[in-house]
């Protein structure tokens, strides 16, 4: 996210690089109390994969998408884990944008990998290790409740 393409470019050209709110998807894939992380390189923190609703996608179809291209497999949304925001990141070019985040718990059909270019590394890690790492500042306060989750849990809310 923050690159200026498609969708979000062409808002970006009519208000430049202030405050947009973008609704959001996040993948959320568990392997018992561990959740996969990955580092993004534009913000150069870790976070759960996902991204910007693309106009026409539904919020599954978004996290389907989002899984094919930055974990490269295919991953059934089961439940809503989390719906979080709004949280503000200001990327380098000083675009700032305020996601407002569904975030699913998922089933992988196949291993995660990564893209090489919105993901750079992936991770699977506990929350105590997640504390030690550069993480998004939305994910510090929702890692230990993500890894904790199970499906049939009231989703969290914030």
């Amino acid at each position: 996210m923050g690159a200026r393409e498609g969708h979000i470019a062409s808002l970006r050209g009519l208000i430049g690089t202030r405050l947009l709110i973008v609704p959001s998807v996040s993948v959320c894939l568990r392997n018992h109390d561990r959740i996969l992380l990955a580092h993004h390189p534009a913000t150069g923190v870790w976070s759960t994969p996902g991204g910007a609703i693309e106009p026409g996608e539904t919020v599954s179809d978004a996290c389907r998408r989002e899984a094919r291209e930055e974990l490269l497999i295919d991953v059934e949304p089961v439940a809503i884990a989390a719906v979080l925001g709004p949280d503000e990141v200001v990327y380098p070019n000083g675009d700032r944008t305020a996601y407002v985040t569904t975030v699913f718990a998922c089933h992988a059909d196949g291993a995660p990998s990564y893209d090489g270019d919105e993901i750079d590394e992936i991770r699977w890690v506990s929350a105590d290790e997640a504390t030690s790492m550069p993480v998004a500042p939305w994910l510090r306060a929702w890692v230990e409740p993500l890894t904790r989750w199970r499906l049939g849990d009231p989703a969290i809310y914030a």
